[in-house]
């Protein structure tokens, strides 16, 4: 039984350890932050279209803003238009398993 628990463990601590590299190598921010008008998210990634982005509410309503790709590793966002208060951006890209939340403050 014991062997087969090693095993077992052999096998998965890979897979858990390669998972978190490949989520560590994904790095975003916002800003500004507190915005008003609109925020920019910018990634070190180098193509932020194979990214999916949705805007929540802190209760979790999912808010429809514009959103504009300005570049390889910018989005931009118009909140002119949303309420003021703390806001969600759910990061994800389906491929890696990768899944994030950033927190802004709309003014």
């Amino acid at each position: 039984m014991r062997k087969i628990f090693l095993l077992f463990i052999s096998f998965l601590f890979p897979v858990l350890v390669n998972a978190q590299e490949l989520n560590n190598e994904f790095k975003f921010d916002i800003y500004p932050n507190p915005a008003s008008e609109f925020i920019i998210l910018e990634s070190n990634t180098k193509n932020i279209k194979e990214f999916n982005f949705q805007i929540h509410s802190i209760i979790g309503n999912k808010i429809n803003v514009s959103s504009n790709i300005i570049s390889n590793n910018k989005i931009k966002f118009s909140v002119k238009e949303i309420s003021n208060g703390y806001y969600f951006v759910i990061v994800a890209n389906d491929k890696s398993k990768y899944k994030k939340a950033l927190k802004f403050l709309k003014k």
